[in-house]
């Protein structure tokens, strides 16, 4: 496949490889690369006998020789003097190489900012791994070697596409589902509070947990309480005056 690439690739003509290579670069600014593309191709056709003032025209502009007013007395003066042409045959290659150049830039550019891409993204991948790799728990819960892997992928991954067809992370693809394809919000808005600050998220879960055990404790009480037999039944309460002891009491005589 990479050699079939490649072939279609070398087939291209000079312009389209251009094209190809900052498309491949991840170029997206279609208007400005084909417009400095065009303005070469013109360049190349012009013919300093049949437009001798095009051509310096353009390359005084280029140069920044002046304003317009100060190039057009420059190529009246050359034209009067029948220099003109002269002059035309002397820029045209220079201003080929002028336009060259400025695809060149657009292209130096897109490489540059390819590059800077790909810095923040292995920035991003070890910074993750380091920040994976130390954690002991999550939430009080242990986290053990499977669950690291499997959120280190989650992160590093982008095994899925949103809705404006970008790749992304699993973690961008669950905030996206539970937005547009599958809402909820109430699980959005307690991942957005945990986010914002996680310090009151977990105090608040905290006092819940304390507050629902202390309910269980207070529950748990009562209800042993209620089993117990009342002392009332236990203890036999004499009236004045009357035998307390029992009949069979070996005491009795």
């Amino acid at each position: 496949m990479e050699s079939l690439t490649q072939e279609f690739y070398d087939s291209l003509p000079d312009k389209l490889k251009i094209a190809a290579k900052y498309y491949a670069d991840g170029g997206t600014n279609d208007e400005e690369l084909f417009s400095a593309l065009a303005q070469s191709e013109k360049v190349q056709k012009l013919d300093p006998e049949a437009s001798p003032k095009e051509i310096v025209y353009q390359y005084l502009k280029a140069g920044n020789f002046g304003t317009d007013e100060e190039i057009e007395d420059q190529i009246t003066e050359w034209e009067d003097s029948d220099r003109l042409q002269k002059k035309a045959e002397q820029f045209k290659p220079k201003l080929e190489k002028l336009n060259e150049q400025i695809v060149q830039q657009k292209l130096a550019e897109q490489e540059a900012a390819r590059q800077k891409q790909l810095e923040t993204a292995r920035q991003y991948t070890e910074t993750v791994q380091s920040q994976i790799e130390g954690i002991e728990d999550i939430g009080g819960v242990k986290v053990d070697l499977n669950r690291k892997k499997a959120l280190l992928n989650d992160f590093l991954q982008a095994s899925y596409t949103t809705v404006s067809g970008r790749p992304t992370n699993k973690l961008g693809h669950l905030l996206e589902k539970y937005q547009y394809a599958e809402p909820n919000y109430s699980l959005l808005a307690e991942a957005l509070w945990l986010l914002s600050d996680p310090e009151d998220y977990r105090e608040q879960q905290r006092q819940l947990g304390s507050n629902t055990t202390v309910g269980k404790v207070v529950r748990t009480l009562k209800t042993e309480a209620a089993k117990r037999p009342s002392s009332q039944n236990n203890v036999r309460i004499s009236k004045p005056g009357t035998n307390t002891v029992p009949r069979n009491n070996v005491f009795r005589r």
